[in-house]
């Protein structure tokens, strides 16, 4: 074996292990911070006590995709009602009104 052979041998080698290698640093480098939101409902998982009411409000505004058209907006509104009628044991009571906006049509 000639010292060429040995050479290229060990230019094959650098090349196996620095392809990954570089590969990694590019998609790190590509790589973007995450962000994320805090989430709008965060649920009680506790049962409401004895003789005790339990009320929950929420309101959500959307709006809507190009696609859902003439809809523009969306209003979502719930509300929860929860009264323990005895230890570990509630009724609830769970409405929802949802409200659509719609754009305003121009007939000719």
């Amino acid at each position: 074996m000639s010292t060429s052979d040995a050479g290229r041998r060990g230019c094959v080698r650098a090349r196996l292990l620095l392809a990954p290698l570089g590969a990694c640093v590019a998609l790190l480098l590509l790589v973007s911070a995450g962000r994320a939101q805090q989430p709008f409902v965060t649920d009680n998982a506790d049962v409401t006590d004895k003789g005790k009411l339990h009320l929950q409000i929420g309101d959500e505004f959307d709006l809507l995709q190009r696609t859902l058209y003439p809809a523009k907006t969306q209003n979502t509104l719930s509300a929860e009602l929860d009264y323990g009628l005895c230890k570990n044991v509630e009724v609830g009571f769970s409405p929802g009104l949802l409200s659509l906006h719609n754009a305003r049509l121009v007939m000719p």
